[in-house]
């Protein structure tokens, strides 16, 4: 009986940092899902003033590769 104690604990807390695990990487890719689309507005509207060329700066850095990736998934490039 404490043997399966001490198996469902294990698997709790291990389930619990996979849990933890996988939502920081959901909120990354939020996070760049949100720059990348503010990169594509900013080349498609480069006058619209502060989230225009302003936000191309600011993310100058930005994997170029992720934001074609989303293009393509949202059929940008058709």
């Amino acid at each position: 009986m404490s043997q399966d104690f001490v198996n469902t604990s294990t698997t709790i807390r291990n389930d619990l940092h996979f849990t933890k695990d996988i939502k920081a990487k959901v909120e990354q890719a939020v996070q760049d899902t949100i720059v990348a689309t503010r990169i594509v507005d900013g080349f498609k509207n480069p006058q619209a003033g502060g989230s225009g060329g302003g936000y191309l700066k600011d993310h100058a850095g930005f994997p170029l590769e992720y934001v074609f990736v989303f293009c393509s998934n949202f059929g940008m490039f058709t």
